[in-house]
C-alpha cells in the first residue's frame, strides 16, 4: 500500500484521479497498480508547538491556536484521535490522545498559556513521540503537524533519527516554520538550513512545508492543511521488486502522474 496526497497548482484537493494517469516505480523497477482509491481512513493528528526561548516574541500564538482548533474541528470525524505537545529542551504533554475534541480544545488553551524558555530539542520531541511501539498498533493515517521555526539546537537525535521513526511508524509530518515574523530573529544561514531539514523531514515521510509569512496568512496555511487531508488516496500495487518480496520491505519510491498541474505528496520509502 501507499498513501499519497494529490493537489491542483492551487492546492485544492484533486478528487478524480485515475489509476492509468499515475506511474510507480520502486528501485527503478515499474510496478503493476492494482487499485487506486480516496483514503479517509480514521485519523491520528499531533499538533507540536514549539515553546522554546527563541519563540517568546511570538505575538500570535492566540490566533495560531484558535486557528489550529477550528482547524481540527473542521475535519473531524467520530474515530479519530488527537493530542497536543509543547516543547522547548524537554517535551510536555498538553493534551494526551483522545477521541474527545473537548480534551483537545482545552490542550491547544494551555499552549497560549505557556511560559517560552529555553533551547530547542525538536528533534527529540518528534522521536519521542513517533516511538514506533506506541504507533505499530494505531490503525488509520497518522499527521503530525509542527508549529516552530525548525532550529533545533540541543536534540541528541538528528533529522535521520525523525525520518528513521516516521518511517517506521508510518507518520506524515508537516512542518509549519514560523520564522522572523512569529518572533524568530536567526540568521539568513541558520534559517536556510533550518528550512532544508523542514523540507527533507516533510518530503521524505509524505508531508508538506508550509511558510506563513505573517501572521495574515496563518488561515491559508490551515486551508491547506484542510486540503491536503482532504485529498487522500491510496494505491494498492504488485510488488514486482525481488528485494520488496524476499525481505517484506519497501524500497526506493518515484511516483509520477500524466496529469498536468497535479502535485503529488507521499512517503518516499
Amino acid at each position: 500500500m501507499l498513501d499519497l496526497i494529490v493537489l491542483d497548482k492551487n492546492g485544492r484537493p484533486v478528487t478524480d484521479l485515475k489509476p492509468e494517469e499515475l506511474r510507480l516505480v520502486e528501485n527503478k523497477v515499474e510496478q503493476k497498480i492494482k487499485s487506486l482509491s480516496p483514503a479517509r481512513e480514521r485519523l491520528t493528528i499531533g499538533l507540536f508547538f514549539d515553546i522554546s526561548g527563541s519563540r517568546r516574541a511570538d505575538k500570535s500564538i492566540d490566533e495560531e491556536t484558535r486557528l489550529a482548533t477550528e482547524f481540527l474541528h473542521s475535519i473531524w470525524h467520530e474515530g479519530d484521535t488527537a493530542f497536543v505537545l509543547a516543547f522547548s529542551n524537554e517535551m510536555h504533554v498538553a493534551a494526551q490522545p483522545s477521541q474527545k475534541l473537548e480534551d483537545v480544545d482545552e490542550g491547544l488553551r494551555k499552549i497560549s498559556e505557556a511560559a517560552y524558555w529555553g533551547p530547542t530539542a525538536l528533534y527529540d520531541a518528534l522521536c519521542l513521540a513517533l516511538t514506533p511501539e506506541k504507533l505499530a498498533g494505531t490503525p488509520g493515517r497518522k499527521v503530525y503537524v509542527v508549529f516552530s521555526d525548525f532550529e533545533d539546537n540541543s536534540s541528541r537525535n538528528k533529522a535521520e533519527n525523525v525520518l528513521d521513526v516516521a518511517r517506521k511508524g508510518g507518520v506524515s509530518i508537516f512542518p509549519v516554520i514560523l520564522s522572523e515574523g512569529f518572533g524568530g530573529g536567526y540568521s539568513k544561514r541558520i534559517e536556510k538550513r533550518s528550512r532544508e531539514q523542514a523540507l527533507k523531514i516533510a518530503d521524505e515521510s509524505g508531508g508538506e512545508v508550509l511558510i506563513p509569512e505573517s501572521h495574515k496568512q496563518l488561515g491559508q496555511i490551515f486551508q491547506r492543511l484542510t486540503a491536503d487531508l482532504e485529498s487522500a488516496y491510496r494505491i494498492i500495487y504488485l510488488p514486482s521488486t525481488p528485494s520488496s518480496q524476499d525481505k517484506g520491505k519497501r524500497g526506493r519510491l518515484k511516483l509520477q502522474t500524466t496529469r498536468a498541474g497535479v502535485e503529488i505528496l507521499y512517503p518516499k520509502d
